[in-house]
């Protein structure tokens, strides 16, 4: 990650500053509270596999941090044990 975002809460949309996150852990969902309206929302930080955008999501719901997509480029990373179900016949 080597780009800094601006962050805007998801509830309240008061503008939490610009800043370089690069010290949360990407491909994390992160529990944050928002200084201004104190709602807490969920924020998470993930790197394209394909295309190499920086891609952050903010989210009242904590769902929405897990279903990536790059916004650059559309990619849907598919992760270690996706459709990897064994086969019971």
């Amino acid at each position: 990650m080597n780009e800094s975002f601006r962050i805007t809460c998801p509830s309240c949309r008061a503008d939490l500053g610009e800043d370089d996150w690069e010290f949360l852990p990407e491909n994390e969902v992160h529990r944050m509270t928002c200084d201004i309206c104190q709602v807490e929302y969920f924020m998470s930080l993930f790197e394209c596999e394909a295309c190499g955008s920086d891609n952050l999501i903010l989210s009242l719901v904590g769902q929405d941090c897990l279903d990536r997509i790059c916004r650059n480029c559309g990619h849907r990373p598919q992760y270690a044990g996706d459709g990897d179900e064994e086969s019971y016949l």
